[in-house]
């Protein structure tokens, strides 16, 4: 079951009716638990449903454990001072640090068994039982189940687990309170990776029917629809093309095609993410935003402050800040900034937990040399970026640069953009050899006039449907221009109507005419579906 596809928009209809018209009060996520268990058994197959089962137990009976420990010394601290209050809780923090390595544990086990898989280049496997197979010759091979979503709800589940140990939330008992949270059927494709305290409380107190909720939801799910099937889908076809063959392309080519991967991978990811945070506004549920105007970030930090913000956000929290902050890192921050000057200790202080950040969100994106390459080579931008600021703001006065002109405040977008680009060369082809073949063939011709002589018409999309893309770019950017400013959809509230609902009909109308779609063509998968 893919979320472009009438199967699917009838199987949430069905939802969202049942959703409003049944009076089960308080108990009506079970209807979102049965619609969980129906997406992830058709779009994931039963192994999916049995690796959420434990992954779900497992978190259930962690957060239990750990608030269960922090419940007993509530109960004993009464009448101490609070010197003795923060000594006795620091030993029952060590009694529950077991619960939380324990949980910890045996879910990563299930994220690295998918990664290391990948690394070792096993062959997937259908279901959770056949992960033996046989080659041509006879000889016994390896084979990994990858599931749906994994390393989005995983990262979840990780989150909720420490956030209880750490006590900014209070553990929940019902288990299957927590398997429908991490099976929710909006978000288990490819996230926006939520706070798994946060989704439960939605899930655990329903809202009842709001016209807004439910005209605002379809809306955001029409535009990703937009974004897919317009978009995605015609340049997924000139990026496959040229990088499946990249031998066989030069110069501009090359460049186009690089252009296309930059617009698949934003049209995809973030349609599927306006996709499920529109299906589960219509039920109520408020899920984050993922992207922000990404294109017209000013410098590297800032693109992704607004691109994929939830799990950017998730790493600040649970892997930078505790890094920075720990007693022993802050130790060693001193012995650098003693040992040489204090700027060295403050870039020393943010560069080794921002290069770790970086180089495990390459190990969670894939396995690849490719991807710890991509990883590192963010981590380094970033950091170079905060070493020489103070140099760029010396040579902006010298050539009497001000921040605030329109053609510099466009130089940095056009360089954040440009930047990006060369990141997706690097993992296009699916490894650093690859993305070294690329570059030689980018630099092995100059070729403008593929620009003019029709061959751009040449690498799977005709002229007609060339140009709707472009169009429909073109729309694309405007649109988040106009979001940069001011909310759209709270906008298209204030208008009448008839103007709101023909509005609508338009976006629908496109999608019907120019989307990509029917018996001849099967659209893709979302990119990160089985991340």
């Amino acid at each position: 079951m893919s979320y472009v596809s009438l199967i699917f928009l009838g199987f949430f209809t069905f939802v969202a009716c049942l959703y409003y018209l049944l009076p089960l009060g308080r108990h009506r996520f079970l209807i979102i638990l049965a619609a969980n268990m129906v997406f992830c058994y058709f779009a994931g197959g039963l192994s999916t449903l049995i690796l959420m089962v434990y992954l779900a137990a497992v978190t259930t009976v962690s957060a239990r454990c750990i608030g269960k420990v922090y419940l007993d010394f509530d109960e004993n601290k009464a009448g101490l001072s609070v010197k003795e209050q923060y000594r006795l809780l620091e030993q029952y923090k060590h009694k529950a640090l077991r619960f939380l390595i324990i949980g910890l544990s045996l879910i990563a086990i299930a994220f690295f068994y998918v990664k290391i898989g990948r690394l070792l280049r096993l062959e997937p496997a259908g279901t959770i039982y056949n992960i033996i197979g046989y080659d041509d010759s006879g000889s016994i091979i390896w084979k990994v189940f990858i599931p749906i979503g994994l390393s989005f709800y995983t990262l979840s589940l990780l989150g909720y687990i420490l956030d209880v140990y750490w006590r900014k939330t209070v553990p929940v008992n019902n288990f299957l309170k927590v398997f429908t949270c991490i099976s929710f059927f909006p978000t288990v494709i490819e996230g926006p990776i939520v706070r798994l305290s946060n989704l439960m409380d939605q899930i655990s107190n329903p809202v009842s029917f709001r016209y807004d909720h439910v005209t605002m939801g379809l809306q955001l799910m029409m535009w990703g629809f937009f974004k897919k099937l317009i978009i995605a889908e015609r340049f997924l076809l000139i990026q496959n093309e040229v990088f499946g063959n990249i031998t066989q392309y030069r110069g501009f080519t090359v460049i186009v095609a690089t252009l296309a991967n930059v617009v698949v991978d934003y049209a995809d990811f973030s349609g599927c993410i306006d996709i499920a945070r529109g299906s589960a506004q219509v039920l109520g549920i408020e899920l984050p935003e993922n992207f922000r105007q990404p294109f017209f970030s000013k410098s590297a930090s800032e693109f992704w402050r607004r691109w994929h913000i939830t799990l950017g956000e998730w790493f600040k929290e649970y892997i930078y800040m505790p890094l920075a902050r720990s007693p022993r890192f802050i130790t060693l921050v001193g012995k650098v900034r003693k040992q040489f000057n204090k700027r060295a200790g403050k870039i020393f202080s943010t560069g080794v937990p921002l290069l770790l950040v970086w180089l495990l969100t390459g190990f969670w994106h894939g396995t690849g040399k490719d991807y710890l390459f991509w990883g590192l080579y963010w981590g380094n931008i970033i950091l170079f970026s905060m070493i020489c600021e103070p140099v760029f703001v010396n040579i902006k006065k010298l050539l009497k640069i001000r921040d605030s002109t329109f053609s510099y405040e466009c130089f940095q977008m056009a360089r954040t953009f440009m930047l990006f680009a060369v990141g997706r060369m690097i993992t296009a082809t699916g490894s650093l050899r690859g993305f070294l073949r690329t570059l030689k063939q980018l630099a092995a011709e100059f070729n403008p006039w593929v620009f003019f002589d029709g061959s751009l018409f040449k690498l799977g999309l005709g002229e007609k449907d060339f140009r709707v893309g472009v169009y429909a770019v073109l729309i694309m950017w405007i649109a988040d221009l106009l979001s940069s400013r001011f909310c759209v959809r709270e906008k298209l509230k204030e208008e009448p109507l008839v103007v709101r609902w023909m509005i609508f009909g338009v976006g629908i109308l496109m999608i019907v005419i120019f989307g990509m779609y029917g018996p001849a063509y099967n659209p893709g998968s979302f990119m990160y579906g089985n991340f």
